[in-house]
């Protein structure tokens, strides 16, 4: 733990002369908070809230939460796994700007937490208290509503591939009706979205955010399935059979859309467990949200590091949706 939590007990180190694989400290030290008048913030994974907004008594509580954690020794901190996914975080910011940061696990239904020191503690199940139901899935597809899965089978039976043309008509019509927008400033507005979307789409895709033909398939079927067992199903059967389509097929039909979405939730995803693991700035800015950390990032990263990135075959693409939204889509 870094110098703002002391630790009580006595740090046994040993050293195993001969031995490739090195063990881990010995656990024989408790945790100790800083009183509270020294924490200027509290996060619970991404969210801030400072002590005064949060309440006196329960972090009272958080703390001796935290204090009452046991250790481990070295040999069962050693048989613990541990891996770097969207595990829960519980974060001091302190006024001098240090943090402390503790971050709890799971193995065999068993809630355990470690600190940045690799210090290993049981009796952590306290914090379903505090964290639960914030993990994101990169993976999610939600279902789509009635209005716009029938521009979606109408677009299906006309393009080959009809990914960029429906969400040129979608996201223009959701300007124009919810942001009322005139039709010439939505169609601006989406273009220049898109571009920069592309922009973030190709950046992961150049920064291994990648998913696999299998993995593609996967989230297909289970949308497929999950579509199937919805009641929004039954408003999609009779379109579906008139137009001699099964909802696999039209599914299949948008797979480059949906490529995209997961992609770029994985960056996002990315970004906000870097958040929630204590990483706020992006360059000399401290950011206070995840959003305003995402917003940062592409901002000063993606955008400059994408700043020549060709975007001909995207812009000419774009030409075409906005020709079949004006000649066939507008008013509708």
């Amino acid at each position: 733990m870094k110098k703002n939590i002391w630790l009580v007990g006595i740090l046994s180190i040993f050293i195993f002369s001969g031995c490739s694989d090195a063990s881990r400290e010995s656990q024989n030290q408790l945790i100790k908070i800083p009183e509270q008048e020294s924490i200027d913030t509290i996060q619970l994974n991404t969210i801030r809230v400072k002590p005064k907004d949060y309440g006196a008594d329960k972090l009272s509580l958080l703390i001796d939460n935290l204090e009452s954690a046991t250790p481990l020794s070295a040999d069962e901190s050693a048989a613990l796994y541990y891996k770097e996914e969207y595990n829960p975080t519980i974060t001091f910011i302190y006024k001098d700007g240090t943090k402390d940061i503790f971050y709890f696990f799971e193995n065999y239904d068993i809630w355990y937490l470690k600190t940045d020191e690799k210090h290993y503690y049981k009796d952590a199940d306290f914090i379903d208290d505090y964290i639960h139901g914030e993990k994101v899935d990169a993976q999610f597809m939600p279902i789509m509503s009635l209005e716009y899965f029938e521009l979606s089978l109408k677009l299906a039976q006309e393009q080959e591939t009809p990914d960029i043309p429906f969400a040129f008509i979608y996201l223009v019509r959701g300007n124009i009706e919810y942001n009322k927008y005139t039709e010439k400033d939505a169609i601006t507005r989406v273009r220049e979205s898109m571009i920069h979307n592309m922009k973030v789409y190709q950046y992961a895709l150049q920064s291994g955010y990648d998913i696999s033909d299998d993995e593609l398939s996967s989230v297909i079927n289970k949308y497929v399935s999950d579509t199937l067992d919805s009641e929004e199903y039954i408003g999609y059967e009779k379109d579906l059979k008139d137009a001699g389509i099964t909802i696999q097929q039209l599914t299949e039909k948008y797979k480059e859309s949906i490529r995209y979405i997961i992609i770029t939730n994985k960056l996002y995803l990315s970004k906000q467990i870097e958040f929630k693991n204590g990483k706020d700035k992006v360059g000399d800015k401290v950011c206070k949200s995840v959003n305003e950390y995402y917003k940062m990032f592409i901002e000063n990263v993606v955008y400059t590091e994408m700043k020549d990135y060709n975007l001909d075959k995207f812009s000419s693409e774009l030409d075409m949706a906005e020709k079949i939204y004006l000649e066939n889509y507008r008013g509708q």
